[in-house]
């Protein structure tokens, strides 16, 4: 890396990255499966209900958004759809 302290990493390390974005890449297609199959949830509803169950309910609209880096609108969207299956 140009102009900074970080030294580049080595091919193993290189590896190593790949491999672990590979298998969590391939976690979150399974848990998404399931959640789907399961429950008819997204990850994304399954973030929202975690969030709320977490914080006990006790959270505004804009902190579930922020806090799960998604935007206000998309929030609202599937807020919306949760809601309406109950």
């Amino acid at each position: 890396m140009t102009g900074s302290d970080t030294e580049a990493l080595d091919p193993r390390q290189l590896g190593a990255y790949f491999a672990l974005t590979e298998a969590v890449s391939l976690l979150q297609h399974r848990v998404d499966q399931h959640l789907r199959a399961e429950g008819d949830l997204s990850s994304v509803q399954f973030q929202i209900l975690m969030s709320l169950f977490v914080a006990d309910g006790r959270l505004t609209m804009t902190q579930l958004a922020d806090g799960l880096v998604h935007s206000r609108s998309g929030l609202t969207y599937q807020a919306g759809l949760l809601e309406r299956a109950g």
